[in-house]
């Protein structure tokens, strides 16, 4: 009795839910069908407007694609451009540091341990110069474009550095012992050329920078006498 029940239940529910159902469809039916008739069709103006925008949707978003597309390839040709150069920088920066401290603070006072600060401090200046080239040796030989001469523009203008440097200020720092006259001399031709090679560096830094975040190829050999050298 009691499942005879439940079971009426049920299926009376359903029959309710069906009934309910096909009269939404029936309604649905009679709105599209008075909406077909009522409805004016849409005219060539309203065509045209509609392909109009549909036109200016696509236009943007290929605008929008093109946009990510150039960011992209942006950004992936600044990570190839600091790959290839940007440790020469560390170096070239700490070489022009030490050239700047040799200049202006080292040599101030006549005594044995300014002479070997100073001279640690060209040692700085030569190992930092030559840990630059060698990674723009590196870079020259890996660059296959047109940046390859631009590179070695760069690797020169660090050899008239290191010329700069091995010409008059290696083996050059005058010792404590020489006379007033002497060491004055000295350290004059050691503060001159420190001068020499802070500016080389800080140009080539300049210009590396340069390269790296505006991909400029500029650089012009310094014109210091004797031109670019060519030491190992």
């Amino acid at each position: 009795m009691v499942v005879d029940f439940v079971s009426d239940m049920v299926g009376n529910t359903v029959l309710k839910f069906i009934d309910l159902a096909l009269t939404a469809v029936v309604i649905m039916i009679f709105w599209y069908v008075i909406k077909f008739f009522l409805v004016a069709p849409p005219t060539e103006a309203d065509k045209a407007a509609s392909k109009s925008k549909d036109q200016e949707k696509y236009d943007k978003l290929r605008e929008w694609l093109g946009t990510k597309k150039e960011a992209k390839e942006k950004k992936k040709g600044f990570e190839k451009r600091k790959a290839l150069l940007e440790p020469a920088t560390a170096y070239i920066k700490l070489a022009g540091e030490a050239a700047e401290k040799l200049k202006d603070d080292d040599l101030q006072v006549k005594t044995a341990a300014a002479v070997t600060r100073a001279k640690n401090r060209a040692n700085t200046i030569e190992s930092n110069l030559r840990s630059c080239k060698s990674v723009l040796r590196a870079a020259k030989i890996k660059e296959k474009t047109e940046k390859k001469e631009f590179i070695q523009k760069i690797y020169d203008t660090n050899e008239v550095a290191l010329k700069t440097y091995r010409d008059n200020i290696k083996n050059k720092v005058p010792l404590h012992t020489v006379s007033a006259a002497d060491w004055t001399s000295g350290v004059s031709n050691i503060e001159h050329y420190a001068n020499e090679i802070k500016g080389l560096c800080g140009y080539i830094e300049s210009v590396i920078h340069k390269f790296i975040d505006e991909d400029k190829l500029e650089i012009a050999i310094p014109p210091t006498p004797g031109g670019p050298g060519g030491s190992a």
